[in-house]
């Protein structure tokens, strides 16, 4: 998820859901949170842990909450939850200090340290020339070999040729920050969405709530078509995918996920309504049955096409599916990048034959200074392409970046994949 709706997600958005004991628990479980009321916390964190084994925010909050009233062993297993599912915890806040005393935390800050070692090996695929590009989505034309990257910050979107860079598409066709983007090689058309947000140079704030999905010719970069969402509701699309027939899935920050079907003009609901908080990163199975969602404070879904039925992966013990922004399908595993929780990290999650529980997972790549803000990607072949250094995090609170000389040169980093 990206930095601007991280703050938001992390405290439990307040969308509706089709859960709706679980969703009154979450404003239960922030109230008691921002008004330091331990012993609310911990009820509330102990029921919502109920419905959801393992749900990281409720793991730390029962185990701070724990922590405050001497509840030293409870707070640990919390703790030691979180250590299994690879979530690192910062046991240096004073709200952890009583727990140093305690048996047993010695050998859980040994394991949290582990948690810091770096995983993984990228290396460079090629750089991007302007430090304050802010780049997103990442697309591959299997045709051409060419990439794509799309800014958020500077309302664009650029073609990668031979690692030489130059101009596909800007704000000239009405772009606003450009997030996810994906080639249909068979129609040579480049899909883009597009959001007004506060992050990309001259935002005007009458723009707040604004979302396209776009489409655009794959060899000129000349603009086709523009789809904003049906209603008149404040919507963020953040991802899409192409179907082989054409048709386009996509992705709302604010809610669920949209489709255009092959030759319409007109986006429409596909997921019901209230039944996903923020849809983010899509996949499609590779029959067709299975449209993969990550949603992103509440874990993977596949929605049945055939059915129209939406169902949340089963997942084994010990497994976060939590805080997923990036998704893709390679071989049996979905592909995830995960970055709301330290280490931010790239992880396999193996399904099952029928494709509806995770039976397995895989860190692919984390503590990697190299790449500390994991956001979208791109597997092509057996590699995974990915923005590794996203830099939204440098936005202060105003939303505006350092001068160019204190920001980074954007890096596509690549990674192979296990055939």
């Amino acid at each position: 998820m990206r930095s601007f709706y991280i703050a938001i997600l992390l405290v439990f958005a307040s969308s509706a859901s089709a859960d709706v004991q679980l969703a009154e628990l979450k404003a239960q479980l922030q109230k008691a949170a921002d008004g330091h009321d331990y012993v609310s916390l911990e009820a509330a964190a102990a029921k919502i842990l109920q419905l959801r084994p393992g749900y990281p925010r409720a793991e730390y909050l029962q185990a701070l909450a724990q922590a405050q009233h001497g509840g030293a062993t409870g707070a640990l297993a919390s703790l030691d939850e979180l250590a299994a599912q690879g979530i690192h915890v910062d046991l240096g806040k004073p709200e952890f200090a009583e727990l140093a005393k305690a048996p047993g935390y010695p050998a859980l800050a040994q394991r949290f340290a582990a948690l810091l070692q770096p995983v993984g090996h990228v290396v460079q695929a090629f750089r991007l020339a302007e430090p304050d590009f802010i780049p997103e989505g990442l697309a591959h034309d299997p045709g051409s070999g060419d990439f794509f990257v799309a800014s958020v910050h500077l309302r664009k979107i650029v073609r990668v040729h031979a690692g030489k860079e130059t101009p596909f598409a800007d704000r000239r066709s009405g772009l606003w920050s450009v997030l996810g983007i994906a080639v249909d090689p068979a129609r040579g058309v480049l899909w883009a969405v597009s959001d007004a947000l506060p992050q990309m140079q001259d935002y005007d704030p009458k723009l707040d709530g604004k979302t396209e999905l776009l489409r655009f010719d794959l060899g000129s970069g000349k603009l086709l078509a523009r789809y904003a969402p049906p209603d008149t509701a404040a919507h963020a699309f953040g991802d899409l995918c192409v179907a082989p027939d054409g048709g386009v899935y996509v992705s709302d920050a604010f809610g669920g996920v949209f489709w255009l079907a092959p030759g319409t003009r007109a986006l429409q609901p596909l997921t019901p309504a209230g039944a996903l908080d923020s849809a983010q990163g899509l996949a499609l199975s590779a029959d067709g049955r299975h449209l993969y969602v990550s949603d992103y404070p509440n874990g993977l879904y596949a929605y049945e096409l055939p059915a129209h039925r939406l169902l949340r992966l089963r997942m084994p013990e010990h497994v976060s599916p939590y805080y997923v922004d990036g998704l893709k399908l390679h071989g049996g595993s979905l592909i995830a990048s995960q970055n709301g929780a330290e280490p931010q990290r790239l992880v396999s999650f193996k399904l099952s034959q029928d494709g509806l529980a995770v039976t397995g997972t895989e860190v692919l790549e984390a503590s990697d200074p190299r790449v500390p803000e994991p956001t979208l990607f791109e597997v092509v072949g057996g590699e995974l392409y990915l923005v590794a250094n996203a830099q939204w995090s440098r936005f202060d609170e105003k939303n505006q970046l350092p001068p160019k000389d204190q920001l980074q040169a954007p890096l596509i980093a690549k990674l192979p994949l296990a055939q």
